[in-house]
């Protein structure tokens, strides 16, 4: 008559291991880790009394404890994800510089030719300071500040396009910005 043998998992099956104070800045208590399993301490030292030996002392939490665990961190990414894209930039300037940026909002040519000749006049004026003021831009500047206020992207949005680092998006965008109108400012005291 054949035995029944009792099948196991290996120990990485059975049980999840939890760094506590990786995984909880600030953690200060004794147990370095949280061992995640249905099987109890002596089940856990007849199967795996080398495994869990690197372990020691650990808690022991149930698979409905590290499930709650799991879903709290989902929870917070979710969130922090949903926090992230509904972030955006805010930039503050004057008056003076506000109109100079809405220079960037050029109409086309068949609005112009269709308007009466002083804003036909002063659009032209401001085109023209647009263009020179962004040809003093690196194409890098250039691409940013058009990409935001021309096409209305947010500087989170670029920067994930692109690939590049929110905080360097923003450097490089406020510093074109800075340099298109220190070169209107210039261009019309020229005038």
């Amino acid at each position: 008559m054949a035995k029944n043998k009792v099948t196991k998992g290996t120990f990485k099956d059975e049980c999840k291991v939890i760094n506590l104070a990786a995984e909880y800045a600030g953690y200060t208590g004794a147990e370095k880790y949280a061992l995640v399993t249905a099987l109890s301490l002596d089940d856990l030292e007849a199967r795996y009394s080398k495994e869990i030996q690197r372990y020691k002392p650990f808690l022991i939490l149930t698979p409905e404890m590290g499930e709650a665990i799991r879903e709290y961190h989902r929870n917070n990414e979710k969130f922090a994800k949903r926090e992230a894209r509904e972030e955006s930039v805010f930039i503050t300037c004057s008056e003076a510089e506000e109109s100079q940026i809405q220079a960037l909002s050029v109409e086309d040519a068949q609005t112009i030719l269709q308007a009466e000749s002083d804003d036909v006049e002063e659009s032209q004026r401001i085109y023209q300071l647009s263009s020179k003021a962004l040809k003093t831009l690196t194409p890098l500047q250039r691409e940013y500040l058009i990409r935001h206020f021309i096409n209305g992207e947010s500087i989170r949005a670029i920067a994930e396009q692109t690939g590049t680092r929110k905080n360097n998006v923003l450097k490089t965008y406020r510093r074109g910005l800075k340099k298109y109108i220190r070169a209107i400012n210039d261009m019309e005291g020229e005038s």
